[in-house]
């Protein structure tokens, strides 16, 4: 499998297990040495946002050691998401 550049969690998993295991591929270094980038999405008030308890099995390590944490508002433009993450 090639390198990946950028992990995308969409679905909160409640294993810390079984959520290392999806992101495996992107946590490995590149070869040229460029860290691993994650972008989590989820729904405010929903079974997948972090305020009600969605993904803490592993979302503090990420932060932890995280270069960039950002908390987008509801209705953002996929451009200004690209934007941002372009001019990273």
């Amino acid at each position: 499998m090639p390198e990946a550049d950028l992990g995308v969690i969409l679905a909160a998993s409640h294993s810390r297990r079984q959520m290392i295991q999806r992101m495996g591929r992107v946590i490995r270094p590149n070869a040229d040495g460029r860290p691993a980038n994650f972008v989590i999405l989820y729904v405010r008030g929903t079974s997948e946002d972090p305020a009600d308890g969605a993904h803490e099995a592993f979302l503090s390590e990420i932060v932890g050691v995280a270069d960039d944490v950002r908390a987008f508002p509801n209705r953002t433009k996929a451009r200004d998401l690209l934007d941002w993450y372009a001019g990273r």
